[in-house]
């Protein structure tokens, strides 16, 4: 099974690019409003000249070894030297020696340059012209979906072979691994089956969906079809009237229920907020 996917197929064509003049403080205006780190710099006459990344600006923004100190001379050469290079233009600090990106190039090519640059962001050029940029995570996306095709291309049977193939390789498989408390708590959990990006699928609908238990990492649900493990879902439930909370989960386990037609799946939460997981925990203590 070979890649066949080009630069063109995942780049970000509607780039925002700076002139060779723009100054540093001009830089950290457009990176607060677009909420970048990187952009492609170009002439007068919109040719590729080089890439401004955030590090380039904070290490500008720190003065020469011999005035770092802690006296207060030392200080306050810092921050003159600091307040002086918000006028440095983009061009005296911005990396020329880049490799630039061929918008027909293969990804996985791409992600080799991007890893052996250490960059977060590549330009992609063609004829001296920025028509687009290549990040890493766009990379990262794009083979994650190749080789983990979205749940609803895969029948359950097919994922249960998968499951019963691994389990010896799976030291967890078919053990309960239980971090927090649960509690029996009775809710309509609302879900809907997502893509490998964690983005519902336009064609599966939302189902109601009710809670057997509930812990702080997870939950029981009691449904009406089959979810095969590693299933992704996404969740939305109520703690309360004024407390939603919204999260892409995964299924760990799913059996048939005593209840004909039911099933039992074990959710698990695949991020959770510090906050979010407290509250959780609050809401179960005085359940």
């Amino acid at each position: 099974m070979s890649i066949e996917i080009k630069v063109q197929d995942i780049m970000e064509s509607d780039v925002i690019t700076v002139r060779t003049e723009t100054t540093v403080k001009e830089v950290y205006a457009l990176m607060s409003q677009y909420g970048l780190g990187d952009f492609p710099v170009i002439d007068i006459n919109n040719k590729f000249k080089g890439m401004i990344y955030e590090e380039h600006l904070l290490k500008h923004l720190y003065p020469k070894k011999e005035l770092m100190s802690d006296s207060l001379m030392g200080l306050l050469d810092m921050q003159a030297a600091t307040s002086k290079s918000r006028y440095t233009m983009v061009s005296e600090i911005m990396a020329t020696e880049i490799d630039v990106i061929p918008h027909d190039q293969d990804i996985l090519l791409v992600g080799a340059k991007l890893l052996t640059a250490k960059a977060r962001v590549l330009p992609v050029v063609q004829i001296e012209r920025v028509v687009g940029t290549v990040s890493q995570t766009q990379v990262f996306k794009a083979l994650m979906e190749f080789y983990f095709p979205t749940v609803s291309s895969v029948t359950a049977a097919e994922m249960m072979d998968y499951v019963a193939g691994n389990e010896d390789r799976n030291p967890h498989s078919g053990k309960d691994q239980r971090l927090f408390h649960r509690m029996p708590v009775k809710m309509d959990v609302a879900y809907r089956i997502a893509d490998t990006s964690g983005r519902p699928l336009g064609e599966n609908k939302g189902q109601i969906a009710h809670s057997v238990n509930v812990s702080a990492g997870g939950m029981l649900l009691a449904t009406r079809e089959e979810l095969p493990r590693h299933t992704l879902l996404e969740l939305a439930f109520d703690l309360s009237r004024k407390e939603t909370i919204k999260r892409l989960a995964r299924v760990v386990r799913c059996r048939s229920s005593i209840e004909r037609g039911v099933y039992h799946a074990g959710i698990m939460f695949l991020a959770m907020s510090t906050e979010e997981r407290i509250r959780i925990e609050k809401y179960l203590s005085i359940i």
